[in-house]
């Protein structure tokens, strides 16, 4: 551990209202390198420490170029290397895993405990494990894939009518990571927005569709542009096998998401609609 880390974790322990200490993002994947930003989660009870006193207790080190507050995160400059510190209430945590708030669980399932006064913190991450009622419900009640047949059905044609490709852009991404969270609660892990770890998660997990980091990469790298057919393709094949990944464990209510659900050929024939569409208008050079 980077001595700049060590000696911002032993001055948090001092703090009072400090009573637990836990490693975030890639630090607590242990997939850190020598790029890698640390995260730390800061868990305190009854207030934050007085940001005068964390100042003045930080500025302390001398290996810190630089500091600054804003909000309840800290952020350090030390050496290239940046250091931010998150204060989380331990009350409003344990609050929001009783009341089954996604953003909550994720922060401490996902993080590692490296200092606990009383035993709090672990038991808030064993609290925290992702439920089997959760499943269903990301999968199956919450409609989280509802967007993917609108995307093919309407949404993107519209855009490309009105020449927004921009918005056509953005809606593939929000439902691509949608596909993520589904393909996360299928093996009862959080996802909330990290997809620097895919790769790695992925090969941990045993409900994965075939080939979806390649596919996921290959939404991300072509445009809808230049490579529409492709991008498309690949959208709908990891839709596809995440329906299918799902139809294992349950009764998947297809009829519910869209008619044409069962006409695999339904998406080719949007996909070559789209395609020639754009085509038309960048020989008419409109796009």
């Amino acid at each position: 551990m980077e001595k700049a880390v060590k000696g911002v974790i032993e001055t948090l322990k001092n703090f009072r209202e400090v009573t637990g200490i836990a490693f975030g993002g890639s630090y607590a994947r242990n997939l850190q390198d020598r790029y890698s930003d640390v995260d730390i989660y800061v868990f305190y009870k009854n207030k934050i420490t007085d940001e005068k006193i964390r100042r003045e207790s930080f500025s302390s080190l001398a290996y810190f170029e630089k500091m600054f507050v804003v909000s309840s995160i800290d952020f350090f400059f030390s050496k290239g290397k940046i250091i931010h510190t998150w204060w989380v209430d331990i009350r409003k945590l344990k609050a929001d895993i009783e009341n089954g708030d996604f953003r909550g669980r994720a922060l401490i399932a996902d993080s590692k405990p490296v200092w606990d006064r009383n035993g709090k913190i672990r038991e808030l991450k064993k609290a925290a494990r992702f439920p089997k009622s959760l499943v269903r419900r990301v999968c199956i009640e919450d409609g989280t894939l509802n967007g993917i047949p609108i995307i093919f059905r309407e949404l993107v044609i519209k855009s490309l009518y009105r020449n927004r490709i921009y918005f056509a852009e953005f809606y593939i991404q929000q439902q691509t990571d949608k596909i993520i969270k589904v393909i996360y609660a299928l093996n009862r892990k959080y996802y909330y927005s990290y997809p620097q770890y895919l790769a790695s998660d992925f090969r941990k997990f045993k409900h994965v569709p075939k080939s979806a980091y390649a596919k996921i990469n290959k939404i991300g790298r072509f445009s809808l542009i230049e490579n529409p057919k492709e991008k498309l393709t690949a959208l709908y094949k990891l839709y596809w096998g995440v329906i299918e990944q799902i139809e294992r464990h349950w009764k998947f209510p297809r009829a519910e998401f869209f008619p044409e659900y069962g006409d695999r050929k339904w998406y080719e024939r949007k996909v070559r609609e789209i395609s020639e569409h754009i085509k038309k208008q960048k020989h008419k050079k409109r796009i």
